[in-house]
């Protein structure tokens, strides 16, 4: 499964990129996301740093981690998501600048083969629709958390 979905939101690239790159956001605005899983010993700047959480699936509460894979400040953030038994996530968030006071981000996700067989029963029949509807969700989260509607591109 791929999705690609871009918005550009009305503030600047640097404050779009700082907010939603600091993992400690997540949970305020990452549809599903319950909350980081010891905070002080996440790690978000180098490609290996982890972050672990705790997300809402189906009414279920799942504990997983993100593995940042590459880093570019205020351009790129490139991760995997694995919760065990589920395919693994993997994530791409790209930044451009929309103007002085504007920014986009297109995000890339895309999942692996299912692992195991409740990754395999979620995935043919629900996930794929959970999973995008969550990061769409997000996305206008991520609306109100800048105040203003989006321009949805895509």
């Amino acid at each position: 499964m791929r999705t690609e979905v871009t918005r550009t939101f009305p503030v600047t690239l640097r404050k779009g990129f700082a907010y939603i790159d600091d993992f400690t956001s997540w949970p305020a605005w990452y549809s599903g996301m319950v909350e980081i899983l010891e905070p002080g010993r996440g790690a978000w700047r180098r490609a290996g740093d982890r972050v672990r959480f705790a997300y809402k699936l189906l009414g279920r509460r799942v504990e997983g981690a993100s593995v940042l894979e590459a880093r570019e400040e205020g351009a790129r953030s490139v991760f995997r998501t694995e919760v065990p038994g589920l395919p693994t996530f993997h994530f791409e968030y790209h930044f451009a600048a929309a103007g002085p006071e504007a920014f986009q981000l297109k995000v890339v996700m895309r999942t692996d083969e299912p692992a195991g067989l409740l990754g395999k029963v979620l995935d043919r029949a629900v996930l794929p629709r959970v999973v995008e509807a969550d990061l769409r969700k997000s996305l206008e989260n991520l609306e109100q958390v800048f105040g203003s509607k989006s321009r949805r591109d895509r």
